[in-house]
């Protein structure tokens, strides 16, 4: 009984940790000169993000509530952060709209 509830303690300290260091990761939902997401449904687009958001100097893209989302985007990146405030959807994905 005392190593299950050690194994279960060590269990959610780990979590806890993984969960707290997970937080401070910056990033958003990159957009156009609109103010326009980039959609992201498929494994098709996935990849089209992870490529797209390695273009505005990102270290990781993925699709995200249906939007292109970037980890570590720079400042300089116009970008949405809350992903509620979605007014439209950009169809191509282009570069020299953002």
């Amino acid at each position: 009984m005392y190593n299950m509830v050690s194994l279960f303690i060590v269990a959610v300290l780990l979590l806890t940790y993984a969960n707290v260091e997970g937080s401070d990761v910056t990033g958003g939902f990159p957009v156009n000169s609109n103010n326009c997401i980039y959609p992201c449904y498929s494994t098709q687009d996935e990849i089209q993000c992870e490529e797209f958001c390695e273009k505005l100097n990102g270290r990781l893209g993925y699709c995200r509530r249906d939007a292109c989302y970037c980890e570590h985007l720079p400042e300089s990146v116009k970008q949405i952060t809350n992903s509620k405030t979605f007014d439209c959807s950009n169809g191509p994905w282009d570069l020299s709209t953002v």
